[in-house]
């Protein structure tokens, strides 16, 4: 998952900075550093992708494109 993939699974789920952190057990601090590019420790990073997978986005990487999908509300 990148920092941008991110950002958009966050923005389609409707959740803040704090309601993410909340889901995946980190801090919003956490959270900010990652969607702004910074360093992540693997198991941080694998709590986000699990909050949000569990919260329903998918992640796509293809063809040189990265996206993500979500249910339809």
């Amino acid at each position: 998952m990148t920092p941008q993939q991110s950002r958009m699974a966050r923005a389609a789920l409707g959740w803040s900075l704090d309601e993410f952190a909340a889901q995946a057990g980190v801090g919003r601090v956490t959270v900010a550093r990652f969607e702004s590019g910074g360093p992540l420790s693997p198991d941080s990073l694998l709590k986000l992708e699990i909050a949000l997978t569990n919260g329903g986005a998918q992640m796509i990487d293809q063809a040189g494109r990265v996206g993500v999908t979500v249910p339809k509300a």
